[in-house]
């Protein structure tokens, strides 16, 4: 578990972090997991008549409890509000995390499990004059795991809230960021004003060897290690499946009104540029040695004969080349935010507003998680009844 104690005041925060999340299957252990908690490095249930206060974090949370498959959710008020939806095992998130003040009886915390898809996301009111009105005994931000009790977990399970996959890319902010300046903050780190105002720790690869504060400016913040480093840390999870080439940028990406709420979108397939420069290599090395075999063995007419056989096949094979694999999806983006992902090279963005122009691209990723470039834009109008649609190229 990594840690800081005697943190910022638990209001007003911002978080920022990518993790690659793996699904619990095996043994009978409860199936919860931990990204991060703001709350006490002890007893979850500290405060008076053994209540929980001053805590929120956010992961995946099995449903239905404690063996059930897991949904992103916000764990605050000593409930667990979830998405309702099973997570997307296997594949990287950038997730943002904000908790504020707005009044001495009200606090919020807003989760977006998705970022940039703003429509992704988990919003908690707590409505109570006594929560968060005090600290907790030790108060703490963790990651990875929650605190042990005696042996146990905040969930009184020993070790069994341990997050299964990767964390990266963490940023923590001391005060409340705009959406436009967590966008800016992602992009680069103290590239807005805000973010260079509340940057409290940085670290975007933090691995066993160095989980240091990289901010540079300010205070450091360098977090602790208790019990094991933990696999989410190490090096051999950085790169699940040794892939780290992005499919090639979708083309030829067309939008067209259809109606006065909805556009269709279609574009070219990406390919998987990792596995189509393996399998040319593989192809290289066996031609050369049936080049080899064929020219110590065979002469002359014969030989004319094969060189011309094998450069056919050759080219049949560049040709499999060329097609590739096709990437296993792609992220839609109206407007600069992402709104879908989908395994085809069509989408139709419905619930528009009428004689409104929207401007589109397409990004590509691979199985492995790697994401192309986004598309070349292209933007239509919705239609107004009586009047064609427009569309701009």
């Amino acid at each position: 578990m990594l840690y800081w104690h005697n943190p910022f005041p638990i209001y007003d925060a911002t978080y920022i972090f990518k993790v690659y999340p793996r699904k619990k299957t095996t043994g009978t252990n409860p199936r919860y997991y931990t990204t991060f908690f703001w709350g006490n490095d002890g007893s979850f249930t500290w405060d008076t008549g053994n209540t929980a206060n001053s805590y929120y974090g956010a992961h995946p949370y099995p449903v239905p409890a404690p063996m059930g498959p897991g949904q992103w959710e916000i764990s605050v008020g000593s409930n667990d509000w979830v998405t309702g939806t099973e997570v997307q095992w296997d594949r990287w998130y950038t997730q943002v995390f904000r908790a504020w003040r707005e009044s001495p009886t009200t606090t919020w915390h807003e989760f977006y499990w998705d970022w940039p898809d703003q429509t992704k996301v988990i919003r908690v009111p707590v409505n109570d004059p006594n929560w968060a009105s005090k600290n907790p005994p030790t108060p703490a931000i963790v990651m990875g795991q929650a605190p042990n009790v005696n042996g146990a977990s905040w969930g009184g399970y020993a070790g069994w809230e341990e997050f299964d996959g990767i964390i990266r890319g963490i940023q923590i902010y001391s005060g409340l960021l705009s959406l436009t300046d967590i966008q800016s903050e992602i992009t680069a780190p103290k590239s807005s004003a805000a973010g260079t105002s509340f940057i409290w720790y940085l670290n975007l690869d933090p691995r066993p060897t160095d989980v240091t504060d990289k901010k540079v400016i300010g205070t450091p913040h360098n977090p602790s290690w208790d019990g094991t480093t933990a696999l989410e840390w190490s090096q051999v999870q950085a790169a699940p499946s040794g892939d780290t080439t992005p499919p090639s940028v979708p083309t030829d990406l067309k939008a067209k009104p259809v109606s006065p709420n909805q556009i269709d979108l279609s574009w070219h397939k990406s390919k998987d540029k990792e596995e189509k420069d393996k399998g040319k290599d593989k192809d290289k090395d066996k031609d050369n040695d049936k080049n080899k075999n064929n020219k110590d063995d065979k002469k002359g007419d014969r030989d004319d004969k094969n060189k011309n056989d094998k450069d056919d096949k050759n080219n049949d094979k560049d040709d499999d080349d060329d097609k590739g694999k096709d990437a296993a999806g792609y992220l839609v983006f109206r407007n600069g935010i992402r709104i879908a992902d989908v395994k085809g090279t069509s989408y139709s963005d419905k619930g528009l507003a009428p004689g409104t122009t929207y401007s589109y691209r397409v990004a590509a990723y691979d199985a492995a998680g790697n994401v192309s470039a986004q598309s070349s834009p292209d933007s239509a109008t919705t239609f107004i009844e009586g009047i064609p649609p427009k569309h701009i190229h």
